[in-house]
């Protein structure tokens, strides 16, 4: 393995980590938003969009070959 693909798979694994840091805190703040009457509009969208995040930190690519 060379410098430049170590190099490539170490930015995609912080960028996967990075995707699933925000992913959660997203869906933390979609359950908040949630539970008032009046941020539940903006918590469903907001909370799906984590999930999402967080689903393609843990399993999706980052890029294509």
């Amino acid at each position: 393995m060379n410098t430049h693909r170590l190099t490539g798979t170490g930015s995609n694994i912080a960028l996967h980590t990075l995707a699933l840091l925000a992913g959660v805190i997203l869906v933390i703040l979609g359950l908040g938003l949630g539970v008032t009457i009046w941020g539940l509009l903006l918590g469903i969208p907001i909370g799906l969009a984590g999930v999402l995040l967080c689903l393609w930190g843990l399993v999706g690519r980052a890029a294509t070959e």
